[in-house]
């Protein structure tokens, strides 16, 4: 019998314990903010558990900041309060770097997080940090980092380099005035009309690269269990390298530019043009083709 009362007593305690954690009250609210544009300057957003899109938009003349934060709490009257005390933060530095970010009353908890939509003329130097999220940006310029989790990014028409992480999500680029750099996992990675070197690594998906015509790279792309495609124009020179298992090598387009090859079923060496910094792409249980535009 005491063991039997021992069993239903962790069973209560179980259930009990669950009843608190599913009781986790949530409250959303927009707040929205405006601020003085400085033109050209840097912009770094710093959020957690929530989505950012920075747009460059040439009919707006401040900076436009709408975020939908939300605030958890142990009874609704308390994520109600707590959502009416949230506010977004817009301070500008001696520097002229704009900081935007949420501002959550008292300790911040794990459920806590927000959401930002900006729209800016132009910017220079962008930087986001968030969690749990998407990030998008459009139109801006000088270098871009984007720091985010189980979230897709999204990057177009941007004139500068990029450094992209994130897990568990895609990355399209497209557009890019400069070398590119990604890290994700468990997500595919297409990047197009790329103006410098790229540097992509991911897991368990696909790689799609075009870099522009003048281009000389080098490109490093690696991934697992997926097919890597690239396509260099007429100015990509160097040593490549390939590695895949399960899988073909495969070299198109204009091969009156290899210089030397030496490629096998699943790996080898190829020399396209003069000079060059050395590249690699490697992959397994997928195919890799390399295309070698005209112009």
């Amino acid at each position: 019998m005491k063991h039997y009362v021992n069993v239903v007593c962790l069973i209560v305690a179980t259930v009990l314990l669950a009843g608190c954690v599913l009781t986790n009250h949530r409250v959303s609210a927009t707040k929205t903010a405006a601020t003085e544009h400085l033109s050209d300057s840097a912009i770094l957003v710093e959020s957690r558990n929530g989505s950012v899109e920075i747009v460059a938009d040439q009919s707006v003349t401040d900076v436009q900041v709408s975020a939908k934060i939300t605030c958890t709490g142990d009874t609704a009257d308390q994520a109600e309060d707590r959502s009416a005390r949230a506010s977004v933060d817009v301070a500008r530095s001696t520097s002229g770097t704009l900081t935007i970010k949420p501002v959550f009353p008292g300790k911040v908890r794990n459920g806590d997080g927000a959401s930002f939509t900006i729209r800016v003329p132009n910017a220079s130097d962008v930087e986001i940090r968030t969690s749990n999220g998407k990030v998008a940006v459009s139109g801006l310029a000088g270098k871009l980092v984007v720091d985010t989790s189980n979230g897709p990014v999204q990057v177009k028409d941007h004139d500068g380099p990029a450094v992209i992480e994130t897990s568990n999500g895609a990355v399209t680029v497209a557009r890019l005035a400069g070398p590119l750099k990604i890290d994700t996992s468990n997500g595919p990675v297409e990047a197009s009309e790329i103006d410098g070197s790229a540097i992509i690594d991911t897991s368990n998906s696909p790689i799609t690269l075009v870099l522009n015509p003048d281009q000389k790279g080098p490109i490093r792309l690696e991934t697992s269990n997926a097919p890597v495609r690239v396509t260099v124009g007429s100015a990509f020179a160097g040593e490549v390298k390939f590695d895949t298992s399960n899988g073909s090598v495969k070299l198109n387009g204009n091969l009156d530019r290899v210089k030397y090859s030496d490629l096998g079923s699943s790996q080898g060496t190829v020399v396209i043009g003069e000079g060059g910094e050395p590249s690699r792409i490697d992959t397994s249980n997928g195919r890799i083709e390399l295309v070698i535009a005209s112009s």
